[in-house]
């Protein structure tokens, strides 16, 4: 019975040890993608939507010089074209609110996640929306 008790700890012993050992892995291929841990609020590889509109927020605010809860298109600071701020300003008051700035952000990390899994990796920062939602997170 002991030794049975024993096997059963050494098989969890060594599942948990091969699981530490593929994270570890996995953040070690972490470091070959600076631009993603760059924006990636936790910088573990992947960034999820909820991580893109906490980064999104932190940028507007910063931003946002003048205080006033909107953006201007100077305040930018080019990180939108002409084109994509009037595209992203719904009301067309020439000015974005947080909830136009963050809607552009998410609809870029959707459209920047081919393979719908939920998250933005490095290859998928290289495509053009994925370039465009880096723009705006940096």
């Amino acid at each position: 019975m002991m030794k049975k008790i024993l096997m059963a700890m050494s098989v969890a012993v060594l599942a948990v040890v091969s699981s530490v050992a593929a994270q570890a892995g996995h953040r070690g291929a972490v470091a070959s993608c600076p631009v993603l841990n760059e924006i990636d609020p936790d910088s573990d590889g992947r960034m999820t939507v909820g991580e893109a509109v906490k980064r999104g927020v932190h940028i507007f605010k910063s931003l946002n010089q003048d205080g006033d809860r909107t953006l201007e298109a100077d305040e930018t600071h080019g990180l939108l074209s002409h084109e994509a701020f009037a595209w992203a300003d719904r009301n067309n008051d020439g000015k974005l609110h947080m909830g136009e700035w963050i809607r552009r952000i998410v609809i870029l990390f959707n459209k920047a996640n081919p393979d719908r899994d939920g998250t933005i990796e490095c290859d998928e920062l290289h495509t053009g929306y994925g370039r465009g939602l880096k723009r705006m997170l940096r």
